[in-house]
């Protein structure tokens, strides 16, 4: 069985920005913001050159126990500074309540 390389690809929580968060969107090298996350989706911002798409998928560990997440965009508007913002809605209902405990907890997450 091959083995599996992980990489610590998100570093801690910001509670001072109310949970923002960075991380990596699987196959991307692209930093994105987590603006906002609740049980029904959730708001990133992401750099104007991103490539967005209709669907956008990540990976989530926590307790060496990976989850594939996967978003589709259901709007995107432009920030003052040139980025874009991206809300999601969340094709799982029972990873994304997963996620969002993970972040309610304000334990590290990895994305890859």
């Amino acid at each position: 069985m091959a083995q599996v390389r992980r990489e610590k690809r998100f570093c801690t929580k910001n509670t001072s920005a109310k949970g923002a968060l960075l991380g990596e969107f699987k196959g991307s090298a692209t930093p994105f913001r987590l603006v906002n996350l609740s049980s029904r989706g959730v708001c990133i911002e992401v750099p104007r050159n991103f490539p967005v798409s209709d669907r956008l998928y990540f990976t989530c560990e926590a307790d060496e126990a990976p989850s594939l997440f996967s978003g589709i965009v259901q709007w995107s508007k432009e920030t003052s500074d040139g980025n874009f913002q991206l809300g999601l809605s969340v094709a799982s209902t029972v990873l994304w309540d997963e996620l969002f405990h993970f972040v309610q907890d304000e334990n590290d997450l990895y994305f890859s």
